[in-house]
């Protein structure tokens, strides 16, 4: 009876690890954006969120974290035509969640702004409501913000 006990629970934490596995690469975020980030310069990034197979998730919401010398902002429009502070907000998507199913690409255009220089690492938790916000999908970037004036200026004497 023991040994059929211990069978049990070992497939059972099988079939778990290999669930969280395969769910890791069912959803995923992209961010893109192209060249420097410069203090109090606002710059287009693309936040992607990817499903492959993914089943379905009728209630589910984009966290956002930002550690950094500041709070930058992040700029979004909603489906509604809203602008929208990602970062002030803390969250993306309806405070209700939205569905994910399937194969798909959920691209969002964000303008950055940073106001002070220096590293800022932002987070990115897709939070499924129905389940005690379980985090689906995750994606930590890191940020180098340089100062606006960091000019060289070159003296030439005779």
């Amino acid at each position: 009876m023991k040994k059929l006990k211990f069978m049990f629970y070992a497939i059972a934490m099988i079939l778990m690890i290999n669930v969280c596995v395969y769910a890791a690469d069912e959803l995923q975020f992209e961010v893109n954006y192209q060249g420097t980030v410069v203090e109090d310069e606002a710059k287009p990034v693309t936040i992607s969120l990817i499903g492959r197979a993914a089943p379905l998730y009728s209630k589910v919401k984009i966290n956002v974290e930002i550690a950094g010398p500041s709070t930058p902002k992040l700029m979004a429009v909603d489906s509604s035509g809203n602008q929208l502070d990602i970062a002030q907000l803390g969250y993306w998507g309806p405070p209700t969640g939205f569905p994910v199913q399937g194969d798909f690409t959920n691209e969002t255009p964000v303008t950055a702004t940073f106001d002070k220089a220096g590293s800022y690492t932002i987070t990115l938790n897709l939070v499924n409501l129905e389940n005690a916000s379980a985090i689906l999908a995750t994606k930590t970037i890191t940020v180098d913000v340089q100062a606006k004036n960091t000019q060289v200026t070159n003296t030439i004497t005779n």
